[in-house]
């Protein structure tokens, strides 16, 4: 499997550099194959403190599988969820069977243990389309969450709530699944409504529940009649979708209580060649307590400060009664964004938003977990284009950061990774390809104290190519009311799944107090066929975790050593000049060669500070960092 991906995105990396230059436009996608994120470059490379080795006592447990990939692609799905009262765990996914039924039967994994035994394929949770009866023939990239009744501590009685698009037979999509069961299996509903945009109805991203037993989700609209014409209804709206449990029927009973309809740019696309919205991804999610809740949406708007793919975010402070827009932000204005965004062709900083997934703290503060480029031009009629290849090393250098707020005036950006390299393939069986990204997630724990961050990424130096071909799956942590973060894990390096850990999916709520760690990740994965058209086995990483101490733990110098809230240095390696950022605090920085000689003494002057190593030798240095009584030191590399 790994040599076939490889050979297939040489070829690919090979012939389409040729063609690039300053830019590259990135087209829209066919969202009835692809993700409805935008394809663009990135990877990895050694940056922010990492523990490669501190892979811990991780282990893999084989779950269901489905007919082919295309079940698990989409970065806003939530496939896992965790809940803490009964101690459970689901995966719901497409079946792995082509005659009863179809491919598009849904089933699910649970396990009631933390995720030590699973029991797999439960269902299935539409037999209605085994039988024949229902509206749809197959239902796709299901989401779900779990319900526990009040009270409630057997896990036989919770019941798995999932929501996802399903096929009109001869229009494609336009139907949203709405299912649900016990986890035993037993007290199955399904059911096949249209959406408020009837016949466009498209996925329902951002699954969550509240304290209360309320499930929500946010749906938009995609035009599948045939009739490009009507392109123009293509993300013009997004549903708040809630589900409240009907105890008489012992299933729940779906409406749609609110509508969202930004002033998007409009472009022409060459997917369709009429004029559509210009929107990414959307998501949502709420507190712990229930009571603030945010809508977001990836998307560029018009006559905003920037025209540029960037969050647009609506609030909720009661629960989801009412919701009102945040208004207009200009991220560029961030020091963080200042610091590592290459300015346009005009001058301006606009950084550019592509996949994002987003939690809520026990604060009510939103976090988003979003990878971030650089725009090319500030010109609308370039609102599509990046730059390719400017920056580090050659490779067009992508920032994974954690951009949180409660509000337009209070809004901040951390450093959680850098990577470099440009988006892999997985060969779809058809001719084409399927793209490999990031796969941005982001969990927080029960108590909303402590946010959790996953990615995939393919070591460069290890895998010998810029492409994400053979990714593996990263971890890190923040502690909210510190802003302290672990060092970054490598849950898959030197395991049986090195380079092969495709679409990780992370459930919003991990785990505290697990078998191996005080918070565990619950992430499942697929290990593909050698096309996107075969079966992939799905497995679930038990012990993907941190310790508390882990929160800005010292240890061996580029290991753990963060000690300084939301700390970070980058690019790393460079070409001389490396970029701090520490939130808005003050401190000292000296550089050290590793003879142990001070080279360099300067200041940190809120939040920021810029070393310039340009003229000294290439080779690794040590940078000490000092604020406030604290000290961390951290390793760079000059080439």
């Amino acid at each position: 499997m790994k040599k076939l991906i490889l050979l297939v995105a040489v070829i690919a990396f090979g012939s389409s550099m040729q063609a690039q230059h300053e830019a590259r436009q990135l087209l829209p996608l066919n969202p009835e194959m692809l993700n409805t994120d935008m394809n663009i470059q990135q990877g990895n490379h050694p940056a922010i403190p990492r523990n490669i080795n501190d892979r811990g006592p991780v282990s893999f447990i084989q779950l269901g599988s489905s007919y082919n990939i295309y079940s698990i692609l989409l970065n806003g799905q939530n496939m896992v969820m965790y809940n803490s009262d009964i101690n459970a765990l689901t995966f719901i996914h497409r079946q792995n069977d082509g005659g009863n039924g179809g491919s598009g039967v849904l089933s699910f994994d649970v396990s009631t243990d933390g995720g030590l035994n699973w029991i797999v394929n439960t269902g299935p949770l539409t037999p209605g389309i085994v039988s024949g009866s229902a509206a749809t023939n197959g239902c796709r990239y299901p989401s779900a969450t779990i319900y526990n009744p009040t009270g409630n501590t057997n896990a036989s009685n919770a019941y798995i709530v999932g929501m996802g698009p399903a096929l009109v037979p001869g229009q494609s999509w336009g139907y949203l699944f709405q299912v649900s069961s016990k986890l035993d299996g037993s007290n199955v509903s399904e059911n096949y409504p249209l959406n408020p945009g009837n016949p466009y109805a498209f996925h329902p991203y951002g699954m969550d529940i509240t304290p209360n037993g309320t499930a929500y989700n946010i749906s938009t609209l995609y035009n599948n009649s045939g009739d490009a014409t009507l392109d123009t209804i293509t993300y013009s709206k997004f549903f708040l979708n809630r589900g409240d449990f009907n105890s008489a029927n012992k299933n729940f009973d779906w409406s749609t209580v609110d509508t969202f309809a930004p002033n998007f740019f409009r472009y022409v696309s060459s997917f369709s060649g009429y004029e559509v919205n210009f929107a990414g991804t959307w998501n949502m999610a709420f507190s712990p307590d229930g009571m603030t809740g945010y809508v977001v949406v990836i998307g560029a708007e018009k006559g905003g400060v920037d025209t540029v793919p960037k969050p647009i975010v609506w609030k909720s402070t009661d629960g989801g009664s009412t919701w009102g827009a945040l208004g207009d932000f200009d991220f560029g204005s961030l020091p963080l964004m200042q610091n590592v965004i290459v300015p346009t062709q005009q001058g301006d900083v606009r950084p550019y938003f592509s996949g994002a997934d987003v939690v809520v703290d026990n604060n009510g503060r939103l976090h988003i977990f979003c990878e971030v480029l650089s725009q090319f031009s500030s010109n609308a009629d370039s609102v599509t284009y990046i730059y390719n290849n400017p920056q580090t090393n050659g490779f067009h250098t992508a920032f994974l950061m954690d951009v949180s707020g409660s509000g337009a005036l209070d809004i901040d950006a951390i450093m959680i990774d850098t990577i470099y390299n440009s988006d892999g393939t997985l060969p779809d069986g058809s001719g084409g390809n399927l793209g490999i990204d990031s796969r941005v997630q982001v969990s927080r724990s029960e108590d909303g104290k402590k946010i959790f961050y996953s990615w995939c990424a393919t070591d460069v130096a290890t895998a010998g190519t810029t492409d994400n071909i053979l990714p593996n799956v990263l971890g890190r942590g923040l502690d909210v009311a510190t802003g302290k973060l672990t060092y970054i894990k490598n849950f898959t390096l030197n395991s049986a799944f090195d380079g092969s850990v495709f679409y990780p999916t992370l459930s919003p709520v991990s785990i505290s107090q697990g078998d191996d760690y005080d918070y565990e990740m619950p992430i499942v994965f697929a290990e593909p066929g050698a096309t996107a058209l075969d079966a992939p086995q799905y497995y679930f990483i038990k012990g993907a975790g941190f310790n508390e101490n882990d929160f800005g733990a010292t240890g061996p110098i580029g290991i753990k050593t963060n000690q300084i809230p939301a700390l970070s240095l980058y690019p790393n390696p460079s070409n001389g000049l490396v970029y701090v950022h520490a939130g808005r605090a003050n401190g000292t920085i000296e550089v050290f060669n590793l003879i142990g000689k001070s080279i360099m003494i300067t200041q940190l002057v809120n939040g920021t500070a810029t070393l310039d190593l340009s003229k000294e030798a290439t080779g690794v240095y040590l940078v000490k960092v000092a604020i406030d009584g604290q000290n961390s030191v951290y390793k760079i590399a000059v080439q």
